[in-house]
């Protein structure tokens, strides 16, 4: 019974059902000389992102933004505020989107399960995503700041942390290891020992709520996401595809994604018509010669 009991506290934890998404830091603005700042605040993010207390860091990292500008404007110059704003974004971007096992696991002793809402990382990262595509787009615009560091800062920092958080979010979607039917689960002897379990049961009970609710957020606000990502590329790389499609595969998509992506998104214009290459370009054309033979024909028979 004990080497049972072990075995379904296992599945419980989700061992060997996914791998946690503690992901790897992005570049950290210090590698632009400019950008560099001695602030206790920062230092102690940075102190809790290496000790992986990610709860502990999200709180701080929520206080940190309350008290900083999150916005970068065309006429402003690299100032304190300019810096804080480029660390917060950072400091986003390094916070790890949780999965089931990643949230129960870290400063269990600390924090109740129950202490955070179930989306409460996704949604710090989605209220940013507006702020990031303006401060884009008027660094992009900005006469205050040489080509050169605005390039860096740019490609460095904020564009890449931008690409990062759309990047989680569309991994973000977790497989739930309760959506089994129900004949598996009997099959496995796990409703046997959930009745002499009461603790496990309420925890199963919570992180199949918490896989749930946030699959549906992710599905629901990764679409709205996408299309400004894509104006914002188009802004700051005009013309330029392979730049565009550099920072689209940073955001985890493929190259056979990205044709149905910008159709999708900012569509065939003036402003996006470089997007459109090869076999998407030939496509596209011949849809829009069919809409075209179709319009003519309709005005025809009027």
């Amino acid at each position: 019974m004990r080497n049972i009991l072990i075995l379904v506290i296992a599945l419980l934890s989700g061992i060997g059902a996914y791998v946690s998404r503690a992901e790897v830091c992005p570049e950290s603005p210090a590698c632009i000389p400019q950008l560099r700042v001695k602030n206790p605040a920062i230092d102690k993010l940075l102190d809790l992102l290496k000790e992986k207390k990610y709860k502990s860091y999200y709180k701080e990292l929520r206080e940190f933004g309350a008290k900083n500008p999150r916005k970068i404007t065309s006429d402003k110059d690299i100032d304190e505020e300019f810096r804080n704003f480029v660390w917060y974004c950072y400091f986003l971007a390094s916070l790890p989107v949780f999965d089931s096992k990643l949230y129960m696991e870290t400063e269990s002793e600390t924090y109740h399960y129950h202490e955070f809402n179930a989306i409460f990382d996704l949604w710090l990262k989605l209220q940013s995503t507006p702020s990031l595509a303006i401060a884009n787009m008027n660094l992009h615009d900005s006469n205050k700041i040489k080509e050169s560091l605005k390039k860096q800062i740019l490609t460095r920092t904020i564009l890449s942390y931008y690409a990062c958080i759309l990047n989680q979010f569309k991994n973000a979607h977790e497989t739930n290891p309760w959506g089994r039917p129900r004949k598996d689960r009997l099959r496995l002897g796990i409703e046997v020992v959930f009745r002499q379990m009461p603790e496990e049961m309420q925890k199963t009970g919570f992180t199949n709520s918490f896989i749930n609710k946030r699959n549906s957020f992710v599905e629901t606000v990764t679409p709205w996401m996408e299309p400004q990502f894509m104006r914002t590329l188009v802004h700051v790389f005009p013309g330029r595809y392979n730049d565009v499609k550099e920072y689209l595969l940073k955001a985890g998509y493929t190259e056979d994604e990205i044709p149905g992506l910008i159709d999708r998104t900012v569509g065939r214009d003036a402003s996006t018509d470089f997007l459109y290459r090869g076999k998407h370009r030939q496509e596209n054309d011949k849809l829009l010669k069919k809409k075209a033979a179709q319009a003519a024909k309709a005005s025809a028979a009027q």
